[in-house]
């Protein structure tokens, strides 16, 4: 399923909640709506509620897949013993990370087979990257952004690219994908990671997509 959406008025959804075929991570402060939006849609059961140092922005920082939850330093020990107590029937990797490049998910563009990161990230952080997530890792900027989550989607059926992504980068993606799409989203915007709350069963996107973006994103993820 597909549907249009705004959370606390902003179209840029993918801010606020991140997910994958198994579940979701959402603000703590998101209004009920949210997360019923997000079960209904994406057809998932569990919907996680977590801050990051009081933020409700965990589409930016935290980067999960089925097998494991990244999380930045700049959470406080109380919210990661909630999200613990949350997670404790799933097996689940667990890994707060300590980078400079704490925007985990905005750096990260994950499924559950491959991680397409920030080419700035060292050798170490790249290693707990592949351990945590279970996934093989490429260094690669898309589209000149180093931002491979904020600016790209993912899931495991499909990619969409930013329109900026040129031939050379289109080539090394082209090893793992076949069906390579390029889009906006939000009217042109490029920050389509940001755009989108997907997996391989829905897609949340925006309000302000046109249907010609939405078409071209669906068709990349499979969605009807």
């Amino acid at each position: 399923m597909i549907t249009k959406y705004q959370i606390l008025g902003s179209d840029y959804v993918g801010v606020f909640a991140t997910a994958n075929d198994k579940y979701a991570i959402i603000g703590n402060d998101l209004p009920r709506s949210v997360e019923n939006i997000i079960r209904d849609i994406l057809e998932i059961n569990d919907v996680f509620k977590l801050s990051i140092d009081g933020s409700d922005f965990v589409g930016i920082f935290v980067s999960s897949n089925e097998n494991g939850i990244l999380i930045p330093d700049l959470i406080n020990d109380y919210e990661l013993e909630i999200l613990k107590e949350q997670i404790k029937n799933n097996d689940l990797n667990v890994e707060v990370m300590h980078t400079k490049l704490n925007a985990l998910r905005n750096n990260i563009l994950a499924n559950d087979k491959i991680a397409i990161i920030n080419p700035e990230f060292n050798k170490e952080e790249e290693k707990k990257i592949s351990d945590v997530l279970g996934v093989e890792t490429i260094r690669l900027a898309i589209g000149g952004y180093n931002t491979t989550g904020a600016n790209n989607i993912i899931t495991n059926k499909g990619i969409v690219i930013n329109t900026l992504a040129n031939d050379n980068e289109i080539s090394k993606i082209n090893n793992y994908f076949k069906n390579i799409v390029a889009s906006t989203a939000n009217l042109g915007s490029t920050s389509i990671g940001l755009s989108v709350i997907a997996n391989s069963k829905g897609m949340i996107i925006g309000k302000r997509t046109s249907g010609y973006e939405i078409s071209r994103i669906a068709e990349a993820l499979d969605l009807q």
